[in-house]
Order: C-alpha cells, then sequence, then structure tokens
C-alpha cells in the first residue's frame, strides 16, 4: 500500500494562534479525509496482487473492480438477517484472514472481481449462485471451486417452465394435466436443493425446510448492479451462450447415466420425493399451529376463557354462572366506552372489574394479566365501576310489605307474625391512616382499634340486601349512622325491625309508627328473667341472619377485606358518593344476584 506523506499538511507553530490559519487547517483536513477515502484499492485474498493504482499513484485501467465484505442487516426481518449473517460468514472463510472476522472487517480490505465466475458477487438472497461468496483463487484449498454448469441448466429450466405450453392430447394428456405437486409459489424451489452451497463455515446456520418454503418462486432475478465498486469501473458481463449450445448441452447431461439411463427421470424422482416431504412437513407444521392456537385461546382472558365453565366463573367473578355473567354484561354494555383505541373488550373490562372485586388482586398484576399499563386498568377498573353502580344500584331495593309477607320464613312468622320487615346491623372496613387531623379521629374505631369507614346494611327476612348506607367515619355511633342515612324514611307504620343492643333508636322509629325488637339488657340486675331470655333467645337465632349476608358478601369479594386507598374514600368529582361507596353498593348487586343462604332453594 503506498504512503502518502501529503496527506497531512505541515504546519509551522507560529500559526496556530491565528484563526484564519485555523479555517484554513479545518478546510484542507476535509479535503484530506476525501483523500484518504480515495486511496487505492488492493485485494485482500492470499497471493492475489490485483490493485487500482501503481507505485506512482497511476489508476491502472485492467477492469477489475474491488468489493467490501458483505454486511449483516441483524434490523431487517429473521429471514434477511440469517441469509445476510450466513453471506458474511461465507466470505470470511473464504479469505481466511487472521485480521478478518465476523465482528471486524477493516473497510480497506476488499476482494476484487477476479475470484467470481461472473466478475462480480450475486444477488445476497440467492444462496445457490456460484458467485455468492468468492471460491475462485483464493489460495488455499479449504473452499471448492464452484461449478456454474448446473446453475445454467436450472435457470434455463425455470425459464423455459414459467412459458405456457399447448395442452397436450393423447395418452400422456391425463398425466400432464394432473394437479401440480408442489404447493404454490414452490414450483422451482424443490430443485436448488441439489446445486452447489456457499462454502462451509464455523457456526453457519442452516435454513429449515419452513424457511425454504417462504422464498418466491422467481429465484433468479438478473441483480447485475455490483454490491460495491469502489472505482465506479463496472465489470462487462458475460455473453450468454448460444442457444443451440444450451440445448445440445442439455442434450448430453440428460443421456448420461449408467446403461443409457435418462437424468430426466432420476430428477423428477427426486423431486416428487422432496415434494412429499415438504407437503408432509406443511401438514404437520399446520396442525400444529392449530393446535397452539386452541392452548393460546383458552390463556386468553376473553369469552372462551370461562365459556361453558361455572366453576371458573364462580371463582374469577364471584357469580354462579355464565348465563348470569352474560346477562349483566349486556345490561352495562351500552353505558361503557365505545372507544375504538380500547385494547379491551367489553367482556375483558367487566372481567377485570369483577376480578380485583373478587380477589382482590393488584393493579400492577391485573395490568400484567390483560396486557395493559397500570394507569389504563386503573381508568377502566374507575369506569366500569361507575357504569356498574348505575345500572346495578336498583337492585337493592326496599320492596312491599305484601311482597314480604307473601314470602316470609315460617321461622319469622312463628316467632314474631308476619310483622319482620328488616333486620339491621353495621360493619367495617380498614382504611389507610388519614394526614389530615380531623378526618384521623373522624375515622378512628375506638371497637376496632383501627381506621375504618362504617356502613349501614338492611336485609328481609328472606336474605335479601334491601337497604345500604353511604360511608361513615369509624367514630360514627350506630344511632347516628341510623337516623341520618335516611333508613327511617323507609319504614312504614307496622313495620317490625330487629337489631343489636347498639341500635338504641327505640323512640326515633317509634315516630314513624314501627316498633324495634332488640336484645334486653340486664339494667343493673346480675341475670335476666325468663322471659326476657327466651325472647333474646328468639331474636339472636333469626338476627344471625343479617351477620351471615355479610360475611357471605365479604367472603365473595375479597377487596372489602383489605385495607383501602384513602383515594377510595375521597368524594367523586360533582357527587356525594365516594368510589368505595360505589363499590360497596355494586358488592351488594351481585350479593343479591346469588342464591340467599337464609332460605335454601326447593329441590
Amino acid at each position: 500500500m503506498c504512503r502518502h506523506h501529503d496527506v497531512f499538511p505541515v504546519v509551522n507553530a507560529k500559526h496556530f494562534g491565528n484563526p484564519r490559519h485555523k479555517q484554513q487547517v479545518g478546510k484542507r483536513a476535509r479535503l484530506d479525509s476525501w483523500e484518504v477515502f480515495k486511496m487505492p484499492s488492493t485485494c485482500c485474498v492470499i497471493n492475489c496482487n490485483s490493485r487500482s493504482h501503481d507505485r506512482s499513484g497511476v489508476k491502472l485501467k485492467n477492469g477489475i473492480s474491488y468489493y467490501r465484505f458483505p454486511a449483516w442487516k441483524n434490523n431487517s426481518t429473521s429471514h434477511v438477517s440469517e441469509v445476510t449473517k450466513r453471506r458474511r460468514m461465507a466470505w470470511i472463510a473464504a479469505v481466511r484472514r487472521p485480521k478478518i472476522t465476523f465482528d471486524n472487517s477493516p473497510p480497506h480490505m476488499m476482494v476484487c472481481s477476479k475470484h467470481f465466475h461472473k466478475g462480480k458477487p450475486a444477488y445476497e438472497m440467492i444462496e445457490c449462485d456460484p458467485d455468492w461468496a468468492p471460491s475462485l483463487y483464493l489460495g488455499h484449498t479449504e473452499v471448492k471451486v464452484t461449478n456454474t454448469d448446473r446453475f445454467k441448466r436450472l435457470r434455463r429450466r425455470a425459464t423455459r417452465s414459467q412459458q405456457p405450453q399447448p395442452p397436450h392430447t393423447g395418452p400422456e394428456a391425463e398425466f400432464d394435466n394432473a394437479a401440480p405437486l408442489y404447493p404454490d409459489n414452490t414450483t422451482y424451489a424443490t430443485e436448488m436443493e441439489g446445486l452447489v452451497n456457499p462454502p462451509p463455515s464455523p457456526g453457519t446456520v442452516h435454513t429449515s425446510p419452513e424457511t425454504e418454503l417462504n422464498e418466491p418462486a422467481h429465484l433468479f432475478p438478473d441483480y447485475s448492479a455490483p454490491v460495491a465498486e469502489m472505482e465506479g469501473q463496472e465489470t462487462q458481463p458475460l455473453p450468454p451462450a448460444p442457444d443451440n449450445a444450451c440445448r445440445e448441452e442439455d442434450r448430453e447431461t440428460e443421456t448420461s447415466g449408467d446403461a443409457g439411463a435418462p437424468m430426466g427421470n432420476a430428477d423428477e424422482q427426486q423431486k416428487c420425493t422432496k415434494c412429499a416431504l415438504r407437503t408432509k412437513e406443511i401438514i404437520r407444521l399446520q396442525e400444529e399451529n392449530r393446535k397452539l392456537k386452541g392452548e393460546l385461546s383458552k390463556k386468553a382472558l376473553d369469552e372462551n376463557f370461562l365459556k361453558n365453565n361455572d366453576l371458573k366463573v364462580k371463582y374469577y367473578t364471584g357469580l354462579p354462572s355464565f348465563s348470569l355473567l352474560m346477562g349483566v354484561l349486556m345490561q352495562i354494555i351500552p353505558s361503557l366506552p365505545k372507544t375504538k383505541e380500547r385494547k379491551l373488550s367489553h367482556f375483558q373490562m367487566l372481567l377485570l372489574t369483577l376480578m380485583r372485586l373478587r380477589l382482590d388482586l393488584p393493579v400492577e398484576h391485573v395490568a400484567h394479566l390483560f396486557d395493559i399499563s397500570r394507569h389504563t386498568a386503573y381508568n377502566l377498573f374507575f369506569e366500569t365501576i361507575n357504569v356498574l353502580h348505575a345500572h346495578l344500584s336498583p337492585l337493592v331495593y326496599w320492596p312491599k310489605r305484601h311482597c314480604i309477607q307473601a314470602s316470609m320464613p315460617h321461622q319469622y312468622v312463628e316467632m314474631f307474625g308476619n310483622r319482620v320487615t328488616v333486620i339491621i346491623d353495621c360493619f367495617e372496613l380498614f382504611i389507610e391512616r388519614a394526614q389530615n387531623l380531623r378526618a384521623k379521629a373522624q375515622t378512628y374505631s375506638n371497637y376496632k382499634s383501627r381506621y375504618t369507614m362504617k356502613y349501614l346494611i338492611g336485609i328481609t327476612p328472606q336474605g335479601t340486601i334491601s337497604f345500604i348506607s353511604k360511608g361513615w367515619g369509624g367514630r360514627a355511633s350506630d344511632k347516628q349512622i341510623t337516623e341520618n342515612s335516611g333508613f327511617l324514611q323507609k319504614l312504614s307504620p307496622g313495620d317490625l325491625v330487629l337489631a343489636d343492643r347498639g341500635f338504641d333508636i327505640k323512640e326515633s322509629v317509634a315516630l314513624v309508627g314501627a316498633t324495634l325488637k332488640i336484645p334486653a339488657f340486664t339494667r343493673g340486675h346480675s341475670q335476666l328473667n325468663a322471659k326476657d331470655v327466651e325472647e333474646t333467645r328468639k331474636l339472636a337465632h333469626v338476627r344471625i341472619h343479617v351477620e351471615r349476608v355479610i360475611g357471605c358478601m365479604r367472603s365473595k369479594f375479597n377487596i372489602l377485606n383489605d385495607t383501602i386507598r384513602l383515594g377510595f374514600v375521597v368524594p367523586c368529582e360533582g357527587e356525594d358518593k365516594t368510589l368505595l361507596d360505589k363499590i360497596v353498593v355494586v358488592c351488594c348487586a351481585l350479593t343479591n344476584m346469588c342464591p340467599s343462604i337464609v332460605v335454601k332453594p326447593s329441590c
């Protein structure tokens, strides 16, 4: 390689401080970099002395082109990435220079056109081409020289097969007009098997039958442009062989063989065998694809995940059957958001919400299950809760007296007649500690020794939830909640209310003409008399049902057993209810949709 002493200018030290001289030096450096890029090209193949310039720097007109090592297109599709990787490894293996590796190929080390049959590399996607990698005059015997005759014959045969042929008549017409043995776009792919492959190299990856079937049918386009021609001098293509010579060559090749047997029959048998194997492989892959799709659909959280499996429905949603779940979905679909940008379907939005209520799953976990972001999961939960509250809150209703009396359980009739209307109690939900001192004082419960939200609940004798109040701080008493929650306005004259000792609301209930029944107090006596003991026993026997309903609701929806975030107890924008109030109402409505635990269904 020639040394260029004039590339780097000699700069006098006294000019370093001159701005104008600095500008000239910068301009000269850019010109020098261009001159380095145009430096003479040499071939890096062993024992090859090809060069583009002589020792005096004069360009030689020898018609030789120089090509850089092909790059690995790892950012393209998987097939292109594998082919370009194999081609780069094949070039490196053919040159066998210790300084040229897969990760490092100096740009000045090139391969000249002498080492290719056609004087230039072939298109990178045609691996069967003899010029896919250099193979001539490599200076060693590790790489076998490729043969171009078979490739030429295959290309001519493929060109003739693509031309339309007149229909045959006679005994051979039935065979000629039979269905093709090859699948679509694989007519000539099987003929490529026997061609000479690129030179082997360590770590070479072989293509599978699936990859070969994905290649296009037209495997031999004419790519005559060089990949990298440094000097801008194109190599003259070889003249095509005469048509007569091609036909004669085909005849000589096809008639050669043992005992004069034609080679065409052997080729046809080989093609049929390979075609049958590939067709069998295609059928196997299609069956495997069908099975994988079926397994994937079973794991996807959609309608098929819960369809025809009531045990899954009960575990993930708390509802007893899939038909009931679809009924809820049909009811709320008109109010759910209809944006096309939503990644989840309406069913998945409902399932996400019910899974969070039922299993108390963290938002991050739900987001991973449905492959969405945490923010999207929270927004979907909030929107769906609002829709469920709007549509399901009417299920928590106060029935008429004649409706209660028509299906009154006999145990209530035997003890209290048919006047029992409601059984009330309070339950508390744990919340996080507030930062505000006043809110902290209002939510602290002396009974639970925790910060809680308190709710008043009322059930009918049949076990249906007929009343649920808004949330109150844990400091509020049962009497305060009952008198200020709107419960008394539901009562009618003659109603009988069953409650615990903490509900000292006898006067308030009497003002609306109703009667309150609570366990008797000892009132300073050591024990109750026999009459009070009997009445307390009867009352406790039926009043326990309200605690059973509360326990059933909390066991169905585990979100009520966890510590609620403070963001859930803040009133919603433009409303006087909190998100926790809506969640409790939705849980009560869904509990009413399940079979009652008080009245057993008749067999």
